[in-house]
């Protein structure tokens, strides 16, 4: 008899960060979307065994508040990071789930840790891709692990039928971070909080459905 396929069983916890760079491309590619050219304004997750979004924002000096979101304001990218490492020991048991976190979010979050000398809780989040692990990234699973092409994350969410955050990413919220950064308010980063949180939400929504009827196609 064929060995069964193994399958992502863990509770998972949605994770989704919104990044800038001062450059705008970078080899052809926006400088917000390489590891090596981006700095983190936001993290943002979203788990199943705690229903309630927590959010790290990167700003210096402001106090606000999002109803029904965990939120802290971080003087700085590495208090931003500090925070979320003891966020990922200290929750729920879950493995986090991402949308092209291998390329994007979890490279990001280990690089910019490492320039600021700031202990990453879990090495392993880049584990072998074939097998279930700590990290699914959806982008990746979905694609077959490369057998088809990344399609956006608004073509998945449309044909499933949820919505995707009125901001989306891109050169609009790239403006919006940038004045943010230069003269913060506390509805701008409101704005800018909520996008965070809501693109978790689709994350752990498209998750949730991959679970359901696609887990057992994933890792052979």
């Amino acid at each position: 008899m064929a060995d069964m396929p193994a399958k992502q069983k863990s509770q998972m916890r949605a994770l989704y960060i919104q990044t800038f760079s001062k450059q705008a491309q970078v080899e052809g590619e926006p400088a917000w979307a390489n590891p090596f050219h981006a700095q983190i304004f936001g993290i943002y997750v979203l788990g199943e065994l705690n229903k309630q979004p927590a959010a790290l924002v990167l700003a210096p000096g402001q106090e606000f508040e999002l109803p029904g979101v965990d939120l802290v304001c971080c003087p700085s990218e590495a208090e931003m990071l500090n925070r979320f490492w003891a966020l990922f020991k200290s929750g729920p048991p879950e493995n986090l789930v991402t949308y092209n976190g291998r390329r994007h979010t979890i490279p990001c979050l280990y690089w910019r840790s490492a320039l600021h000398g700031v202990e990453i809780a879990n090495s392993d989040l880049l584990h072998d891709r074939y097998k279930p692990g700590p990290h699914v990234d959806l982008a990746d699973v979905l694609t077959y692990h490369g057998l088809l092409r990344i399609p956006a994350l608004a073509v998945l969410a449309s044909q499933l039928n949820i919505p995707m955050p009125s901001l989306q990413e891109g050169d609009a919220i790239q403006q919006v971070i940038s004045a943010a950064l230069v003269a913060p308010n506390p509805a701008m980063l409101q704005m800018l909080a909520r996008n965070g949180v809501e693109y978790a939400g689709v994350i752990a929504r498209l998750c949730a459905h991959w679970r359901k009827q696609l887990n057992k196609t994933a890792y052979r």
